[in-house]
Formats: C-alpha cells, sequence, structure tokens
C-alpha cells in the first residue's frame, strides 16, 4: 500500500519512533537440520535457498518487480515456518513493552532479485509487522531503503529485519550481476488467541 492510494484529504504526516529489529540468525538456521523431498538433508538456511529457487516464477502483480514465489510458502515447507516463528519471537519482544501478543505468520514468500529487478515503495498494512530474512549478502546490491526514516541498510547473509508493517520500504533497480535472495513475511497479531482475562491483567499491571 502506498499513500498515493489514499484520498489527499485523509491523510496527515507524522513524526514518531516505532520498534525495529535488525539482528543476524544465520547460526540458528544453520543449527537445524531439513530433511528435504528430495531425501537429502540440509540445514534450514540452504533449505529456504532452495525451496525459494524451486517455486519462483514468472514476475508477480506486486510491488516486488521480480521473481517471487506464492504467498503461503510457510503453508507447506518447514524452513519457511522456522524462520516466520523466528520474526515472530522478535517482533513479541519488541512488543512486550506494549502488549502481551499473539503473533502469526499470515503470509510468506521467497524472492529472487536479478539486475534490473527492483520493489516500489511500499507497506505492508494492515499487518502488525513485516520481515525479510536474507539468503544472501546485498553488499554489492541495491540497500533496502526506509525512506520515511531516512534509513538505509544493506543486509547481510542471514540477517533478519523485522518493522511494523505501515512502515514504507523499498529496493532501487539493482544495476550489478549479483543475484540477491531473500525471504519476507507479514505478521499479525491474533485476537482470537488472546483472552479476555489477558488483556484486562496486562493493562492492570501497567497501572500499578
Amino acid at each position: 500500500m502506498k499513500l498515493s492510494d489514499f484520498n489527499s484529504n485523509n491523510i496527515i504526516e507524522v513524526t514518531e519512533t516505532y520498534p525495529f529489529s535488525h539482528t543476524n540468525v544465520l547460526s540458528e538456521m544453520e543449527s537445524i537440520d531439513i530433511k528435504r523431498h528430495t531425501g537429502q538433508t540440509v540445514n534450514a538456511h540452504i533449505d529456504l535457498e532452495l525451496a525459494t529457487r524451486e517455486n519462483v516464477g514468472v514476475v508477480m502483480t506486486s510491488n516486488v518487480k521480480s521473481y517471487m514465489t506464492d504467498w503461503r510458502m510457510h503453508e507447506e515447507h518447514e524452513s519457511f515456518r522456522l524462520i516466520g516463528g523466528i520474526a515472530c519471537r522478535v517482533a513479541k519482544h519488541l512488543s512486550q513493552r506494549l502488549f502481551n501478543s499473539n503473533l502469526i505468520v499470515g503470509e510468506s514468500w521467497g524472492i529472487v532479485y536479478n539486475k534490473g529487478k527492483s520493489t516500489k515503495r511500499h507497506s505492508h498494512w494492515p499487518y502488525t509487522y513485516a520481515f525479510g530474512y536474507y539468503l544472501t549478502d546485498t553488499k554489492d546490491s541495491s540497500p533496502l531503503i526506509f525512506p520515511t526514516a531516512n534509513k538505509k541498510i544493506w543486509p547481510k547473509r542471514g540477517d533478519l529485519i523485522v518493522f511494523p508493517g505501515h512502515v514504507q520500504h523499498e529496493v532501487p533497480i539493482i544495476e550489478s550481476e549479483t543475484e540477491r535472495l531473500m525471504v519476507a513475511g507479514n505478521i499479525y497479531h491474533s485476537w482470537e488467541v488472546t483472552k479476555e482475562s489477558e488483556i484486562i491483567n496486562f493493562f492492570n499491571k501497567r497501572k500499578r
């Protein structure tokens, strides 16, 4: 979603501070073995790369102008479920001073970028959080840009970035020959899982 999707009379510009995480979880992903459909056993990071390569299609109609898998990879692939679970754990930690959240991956997909590909400026609203996990280094590629935060990141292999779903971000056109692989996903808070008693107890504690 882009700000231009809204009527100009229905927006405001604000300056605020939001939770954000940039960590490297490569060692954790490499410590977990996955038995693949081929019968071979590989670590979860390698399985993510292989599953992404095996399932990318033509350029999808989305903000990502590159080769993508479908949006539900976590429903079919254990490695996607694992990285989604780690992202939810990080997001829950980010939220712990705000609310005792019950976070669930709603969508996850793999992306393969090469020369000439890009991602348009967009957000993942109305999802609570979004995440990106990087299967390759991006030092010779375009950065991940958060334009409203004046922030540029060249993620390293194994980096996991978690941020609020409404925050705008983009990847400029890639000019290098270096291939760039990543996994992205959307996370939401489940009110169905959250019991009313948990909500009341949480806010009662904050009043003390």
